[in-house]
């Protein structure tokens, strides 16, 4: 099996599902989401470039300016119902406290020291390529009794720590109580920690730390006691500080210090286990392989051993976890979904703890990478089988697990890019609907005026014809041409109006020459009148000067 490129392609899988704990989205969790839609960002992609990260420092400012005023007038009594600022009786709602956001620009500038905990990861065009997770130290701390023969932090340790949750635009996801939580490192009834053993690892009593955890679909993302990834969108990057309040080793047991009794009862606890893991008792070999991982005794009597007798210690604790892990995966089968995503990551835990003090196992990486498949997490699983077959070339149940998990990989991601081109599909059909929609009704819109405008043209001609008969009418009967509806138009009345003015205004029989085009020529009633008149008077003047004489 040659190894082969493994395409990143960002609608990978993800193994992004619910959990409960301090990883359950907070009502702040939706707000945040929310908020983020309202800015305009992009919550479910990659954020881009085209906002800096001090354009979002200088918007969120500005959210929440307003938001700091009211909730200090709030505490002061002042616009809220109650003189405490709780709801009034009217309804309205308290102000809400402005959200803690994280510097995240500011990050290297302001750190003390910078280390690269996990490489896994494939982000493409990212300057801290193949680095899976960052620690960026802000306060740094002590190692206080850690550096006195305890050892690193594993199984059975106490500590107590203040963490906070932060998406991608450096807003504050999730956060425990403000005096941090007691985490116990263990497996089978004891609680998990929500870290990776990694991470507390490398804290000391008193640091303070940023971790970056390039997709937070990784496993170590799970709340403790009920596993499963942080509840945010799969290929961006995830935020955690913690500040370790204090660190508390195992007590020490009663342990002898002769490596022959150490030996005798690792060796038997071996063989115990061995035999309830042949007979499918998973549960119990599990209890037996804890039993060798109890015998483990202090840094300082393990130091006073020979350098043969050491090795074999870490040979009996090596195998213990293997075996424990291969019991958690044959459980795996048999589990419901939640409980196998558990046993799965504790899988996970153990093969890690088992390369770190034998990096080149191939058994930690093979069945590491069958339980970051049960994850859904096929380049992590794919990268590990590549190691565990360049390790082992002869092995060929590794060269077929890797040919199986490649293609269900490759047939996820082919998937995903259908469902990709199909939703992207989907929303141009719905674009080229609403235009053509936009359309139609502009089509409308135009017939109706070409209409409207066609039947003003047709009556405008129909007056036009009228109004010539009209005036041709009127020259043959030699009479004065007025046009009424014109008059009305000119002077802003109606010809029953015009006629009613004040009784100085137009009689009915009166007629206007509008063309100016014919002189004006007095009506019947004006030629009847005024030749009476006129023949009246004459005959009147005559009248009277006869009768004076």
């Amino acid at each position: 099996m040659q190894p082969q490129h493994i395409p990143s392609d960002s609608t990978a899988v993800s193994g992004v599902s619910g959990s409960g704990g301090a990883m359950t989205p907070s009502r702040e969790g939706e707000e945040v989401r929310a908020a983020a839609e309202a800015d305009g960002d992009d919550w479910g992609a990659k954020p881009t470039a085209n906002k800096t990260a001090a354009d979002r420092d200088q918007q969120r400012g500005q959210q929440h300016a307003h938001t700091d005023a009211a909730a200090e007038g709030r505490q002061n009594g002042v616009g809220s119902g109650t003189p405490n600022g709780s709801p009034s009786a009217s309804g309205a709602e308290p102000v809400r406290k402005p959200r803690k956001c994280l510097d995240i620009s500011g990050l290297e500038a302001a750190c003390v020291g910078r280390e690269v905990i996990e490489e896994w990861d494939d982000t493409e065009g990212d300057a801290n390529s193949g680095a899976g997770i960052i620690k960026y130290v802000m306060v740094g701390g002590s190692r206080g009794g850690r550096s006195e023969g305890e050892g690193p932090v594993d199984v059975g340790w106490k500590v107590h720590v203040v963490e906070e949750w932060y998406n991608c635009l450096g807003r504050l996801y999730t956060q425990d109580a403000p005096s941090g939580r007691k985490l116990r490192i263990g497996s089978g009834g004891k609680a998990d920690c929500s870290y990776s053993i990694a991470i507390l690892d490398s804290m000391t009593t008193g640091e303070t730390a940023v971790f970056k955890v390039n997709h937070a679909n990784h496993p170590l993302q799970r709340s403790g006691g009920s596993a499963g990834p942080c509840r945010i969108f799969p290929y961006q990057h995830l935020w955690i500080k913690i500040t370790v309040l204090s660190m508390e080793p195992p007590k020490a047991k009663k342990h002898t210090t002769d490596f022959a009794d150490f030996a005798e009862e690792c060796a038997k606890h071996l063989t115990e286990g061995s035999r309830l893991l042949g007979e499918g008792k998973y549960g119990q070999c599990v209890t037996a392989y804890n039993k060798v991982l109890g015998q483990k005794p202090s840094q300082a009597v393990l130091n006073s051993w020979a350098a043969d007798e050491q090795s074999k210690a870490l040979d009996f604790f090596k195998r213990a976890r293997l075996n424990q892990a291969l019991g958690y995966l044959k459980r795996v089968a048999d589990s419901d979904a939640k409980a196998a995503f558990e046993l799965a990551n504790k899988t996970i835990d153990l093969c890690t703890a088992v390369i770190k003090d034998h990096p080149d196992e191939a058994k930690a990486y093979f069945r590491r990478a069958k339980a970051f498949l049960h994850t859904k997490n096929y380049q992590p699983a794919l990268s590990d089988l590549q190691r565990a077959h360049s390790l082992v070339p002869a092995d060929q149940l590794i060269v077929q697990e890797y040919n199986a998990a490649r293609q269900t990989y490759l047939a996820v991601v082919a998937e995903r890019k259908a469902e990709s081109e199909a939703n992207r599909e989907r929303r141009q059909r719905r674009v080229e609907q609403i235009m053509a929609r936009e359309r139609h009704q502009q089509e409308l819109a135009e017939r109706q005026r070409r209409e409207e405008e066609a039947i003003r043209r047709q009556r405008d001609e129909e007056e036009d014809l009228e109004r010539q008969a009209a005036r041709e009418k009127a020259k043959a009967d030699g009479t004065s041409f007025t046009h009424v509806g014109r008059l009305e138009e000119m002077l802003g009345c109606t010809a029953e109006q015009l006629i009613g003015h004040g009784g100085s205004g137009l009689s009915e029989n009166d007629d206007l020459d509008l063309d100016g085009d014919d002189e004006w020529q007095a009506g019947p009633h004006e030629r009847e009148n005024g030749a009476g008149a006129g023949g009246g008077e004459g005959e009147g003047e005559a009248g009277s000067m006869e009768a004076l004489d």
